[in-house]
């Protein structure tokens, strides 16, 4: 009902003192109302004993008698007089004779009145003064001067003196009342005001806070002991709430901070700060969308770096990220305003030409993107020469699909690389037969490993004498649809399809369960060299299942030995030779295939547990046409023998090369020269021994 508090407590005190002077007042004229009718009684009273002893000293006649009963004018609230003579056998008034009567000037209706009232008392003429119908009626006994007895009735009518008496109070009273109550609620408005103004102030304090949103007002602790505990406090809060602000300010910066920073991390590759392979993607949806609907065409342009992971392992990797924020860069300067430039990963880029751009003509960015490249790159004062590999496809060759425009993008790129790289090559249908067989074999090497399609195939490893040392196993793969799948086709699908630990975890395990039948066949010294993915060296549970499969099979560690290309252990060089530490204390023996190709420092033999060197079959091919091959030959041979490592030529097909590399020393040989791998089936009619091979040599 009252908005505030200061309004109600002055509605209450308005209502307690109006209350409270109006019940004075109605007490005063209560107390006024009942002393006048006493005194009225008691004058009335007075009144008829003055006449009653004035009617004791006249003559007993009707005039005489009406004469003292006219004195009665001399009181104008007497109404009527009558005098009866008293008769001992009367039982009422209206039954004595009426000796005298006095009529007043009053109006008509009140004599009638006071006539209905004598008539009411009539049958009970007590004697006395009483009181009914606003009027006194006085009742007495008079000895006339005769000796008789009269009765003396008077009716005074003294509702007229009250109400005259009590406009006459009110008129004194209801001013000294209206002012002592006008005072009192003007001292008692002050009052409230002074005493709740400390309350307002603080009310419209917060009302401020609230409108300006400004929490470093603060208010005066002024007032009583209460207000000041309760602006002090209210003060604390204003602090609280000011520091929590200034605390949510600065996690809301950071917040925001850290949602720009990982809006651009989700968005943006961190090495180049170009968009990433999400970001484009998403964009190149919505572009081919736009292109479709205004039938225009888009093109994409896929590229990477030729070499670059000769750059990685001969100059690390720190350079080879200098080397993708350089080569970035220097794409930036050629391509246009508006064109979508993005790094997809590793050393691979993509480009979306601007649609409405009509000079935006693929060849001609792609030739731009060669010549840009032709120059060479310097870092930290190593000149590089680098080139690119591009592949260019367009969007309405495949209806303005996403996946199939980038896959065709990239089968073009991979086009260029065997094309010799440092070129572009636009898309062409003819190409996705390749692609859809790299598809096909993807799909089918796990179906393959669960239905025996593949098998292991064993060739020899002797040495200098011609003795059997040991097998390489060799995967082979027979599909029913795809025919004889070379391993040189399906093992890098299957890196880049994930699977090739699959066929490694297949090859230990198939190795393992035939090397007690080879080891009955030929010696129970022999050794089976099982080969290795770079893929494979990233395994975390590789070890374990190697561990597992070798009790599984009860097989000596020292009877298998793991192969990994010099390459694929230098791309990963920590982790690899944390592993093969691990191997090697097994008891397993560890060999370094295409030994002589990689482009790092040799200082890493150093660092490395390894049993055998095996030279790449490149430099055992051109050993009798190439000075260079033989010189590369006769220095790891060399190397080997000084650090004390056994060493093993791959690829020996001729008595030249046998003959050329047992001169130098090499003490362990492999190649068709001796046998092609074969299956365990076969291998029991395999020679025992390769003796009669060297024995041409001494002859």
């Amino acid at each position: 009902m009252f908005k505030s508090i200061q309004s109600s407590l002055i509605a209450i005190v308005v209502f307690v003192v109006c209350v409270s002077s109006l019940s004075v007042l109605a007490v005063a004229l209560s107390e006024s109302e009942d002393s006048f009718t006493t005194n009225a009684k008691n004058g009335a009273l007075g009144v008829t004993r003055s006449i009653a002893k004035t009617l004791n000293k006249v003559e007993v006649n009707a005039e005489q008698l009406n004469d003292v009963l006219s004195y009665f004018e001399l009181y104008p609230n007497v109404v009527i007089a009558k005098l009866y003579a008293d008769s001992q056998n009367a039982k009422k008034l209206s039954s004595l004779p009426l000796l005298a009567a006095y009529r007043s000037q009053f109006p008509v209706a009140d004599i009638e009145m006071a006539e209905q009232t004598l008539q009411e008392l009539a049958a009970n003429p007590n004697l006395g003064v009483f009181e009914t119908h606003n009027e006194l009626v006085s009742i007495t006994k008079v000895e006339l001067a005769d000796g008789s007895m009269a009765i003396l009735t008077v009716v005074s009518d003294i509702n007229r003196q009250l109400l005259q008496t009590r406009e006459e109070l009110l008129a004194k009273l209801a001013p000294l009342v209206l002012s002592v109550m006008l005072l009192s609620l003007f001292i008692t408005i002050w009052l409230i005001n002074r005493i709740t103004l400390p309350v307002v102030q603080l009310t419209s304090f917060t009302k401020r806070v609230r409108e300006e949103n400004n929490y470093s007002l603060r208010t005066a602790p002024t007032g009583t002991a209460e207000i000041i505990t309760l602006k002090k406090n209210i003060n604390a809060m204003m602090d609280t709430i000011s520091e929590e602000l200034d605390k949510n300010q600065v996690t809301t910066d950071q917040l925001i901070e850290q949602q720009k920073m990982m809006s651009k991390l989700a968005n943006f590759d961190s090495l180049t700060g170009l968009p990433n392979r999400q970001f484009v993607l998403d964009n190149l949806r919505l572009e081919l969308s736009r292109a479709k609907r205004a039938n225009q065409d888009l093109a994409l342009l896929f590229f990477d770096l030729d070499g670059f992971k000769n750059v990685n392992d001969s100059l690390g990797h720190e350079m080879g990220d200098s080397l993708l924020v350089a080569v970035a860069e220097r794409i930036k300067e050629v391509l246009r305003e508006g064109d979508l430039f993005a790094r997809l990963g590793g050393d691979e880029f993509l480009i979306v030409p601007a649609r409405d751009d009509s000079s935006a003509n693929p060849s001609q960015l792609a030739e731009r993107l060669l010549s840009a490249m032709a120059l060479p790159i310097k870092l930290d004062d190593i000149e590089l020469q680098m080139s690119i590999s591009i592949g260019v496809a367009m969007a309405t060759d495949v209806d303005f699909d996403l996946s199939q425009l980038v896959g065709n993008a990239d089968i073009a790129m991979y086009r260029s690389k065997a094309e010799g790289r440092g070129t572009y090559t636009m898309f062409t249908n003819d190409m996705n037969e390749g692609n859809k067989r790299r598809l096909e074999i993807a799909n089918s090497i796990i179906f393959g490993l669960e239905n025996n399609e593949f098998k292991v195939c064993y060739q020899p490893r002797v040495d200098i004498r011609g003795n059997i040392v040991g097998y390489e196993a060799l995967i082979r793969w027979e599909n029913a649809h795809l025919g004889q799948v070379s391993p040189a086709e399906f093992i890098p699908i299957a890196e880049q399809s994930g699977k090739v630990r699959a066929i490694t975890a297949w090859m230990l395990n198939q190795v393992c369960s035939e090397l007690g039948e080879i080891r009955r066949l030929k010696s129970d010294d022999i050794r089976v060299s099982i080969n290795l993915s770079a893929h494979d060296l990233h395994d975390k549970n590789l070890y374990s299942y190697l561990v597992e499969t070798l009790k599984k099979y009860a097989v000596n560690p020292k009877n298998i030995e793991l192969e990994v290309t010099e390459s694929a252990f230098l791309e990963s060089f920590k982790v690899s030779n944390q592993f093969f530490n691990k191997v090697h204390q097994l008891g397993c023996l560890i060999a370094l295939d295409d030994f002589g190709t990689g482009y790092s420092s040799l200082s890493y033999l150093t660092q490395i547990s390894v049993d055998t060197l095996k030279i790449d079959r490149e430099f055992i091919k051109e050993l009798d046409s190439s000075t260079r091959s033989r010189l590369v030959t006769q220095s790891i041979i060399d190397l080997a023998k000084r650090l004390k490592l056994g060493v093993c030529a791959e690829g020996v097909e001729n008595q030249f090369q046998q003959d050329y590399l047992t001169l130098n020393e090499c003490n362990q040989f492999q190649g068709f020269y001796y046998e092609k791998p074969l299956p365990l089936s076969q291998l029991a009619n395999t020679p025992t021994n390769y003796h009669s091979f060297f024995e041409k040599e001494k002859a």
